[in-house]
């Protein structure tokens, strides 16, 4: 099976101990994902070296996050192509990019023309879509994955993936609760990267609906205008699982 590793994913609420640290009055904002590799870059290329290793051992693939758009993505490629010289590799793995930002959403088929496939990150797009810190306790109200704009969101993403015939994942949270894993196979979404403790579970719940039933579902919540309604499709597509066990 392929092994997908991601770059340094630091910064936010990930902060390494072996870096001064930088004062920051929001982390979220800062110099996190791969805005982090690119400033660090020798510790960066030093990981894509020792990533590039085990692709001689094993099908490796390689995930940068927090990408925003073409240019950040073109300068991790680029550094990749220096580490591959580097270790006299000239074939690449598969690379791919974390869709976790508005700005790589408006930029997803520039993306697509790059990289090998895409991951959704549904927690960091989530918050960044919503302006509501998902660290903060007084933002948990206002930090759905269920808000219209999100699902709009992710449909556009799921869509310009099909048309570019890139392999799509989803991941977080949301890809780990069942009926919203229900929402994203409606969509289009056909893997998902969740805790072995839930696949169990979400294996049970796909398999105890049909596939039309659930892009019915999907496409009834795409004509939704507010969150309450969503929730009532789901709730129903809940209600009709419970029916069938």
């Amino acid at each position: 099976l392929p092994l997908v590793i991601r770059t340094l994913d630091l910064g936010g609420d990930k902060k390494p101990a072996f870096l001064v640290e930088a004062f920051e009055n929001n982390p979220s904002m800062g110099c996190r994902g791969l805005r982090f590799s690119l400033e660090q870059r020798p510790l960066f290329i030093t990981q894509l070296r020792a990533i590039l290793r085990t692709t001689l051992e094993g099908n490796i693939k390689i995930l940068f996050p927090m990408v925003l758009g073409i240019f950040d993505l073109k300068a991790a490629l680029e550094s990749l192509q220096q580490a591959a010289e580097k270790e006299g590799i000239k074939k690449l793995p598969p690379v791919g990019a974390m869709i976790e930002t508005p700005a790589a959403v408006f930029e997803i088929e520039g993306i697509l023309k790059l990289v090998d496939f895409v991951s959704v990150g549904t927690n960091d797009l989530t918050q960044f879509m919503l302006a509501a810190d998902r660290n903060t306790v007084g933002m948990l109200d206002y930090f759905s994955v269920l808000h219209p704009g999100v699902i709009k969101a992710l449909d556009h993403i799921v869509s310009a993936s099909k048309k570019a015939g890139k392999e799509l994942s989803v991941c977080g949270e949301a890809a780990g609760n069942p009926v919203i894993t229900g929402l994203l196979v409606g969509l289009g979404v056909r893997t998902l990267s969740v805790s072995p403790l839930l696949a169990a579970r979400l294996r049970g719940f796909i398999r105890a609906i049909s596939l039309g039933e659930l892009r019915s579902a999907a496409q009834r919540i795409r004509e939704c205008d507010n969150e309450k309604d969503i929730q009532d499709v789901l709730s129903k597509l809940q209600s009709v699982i419970e029916t069938k066990n």
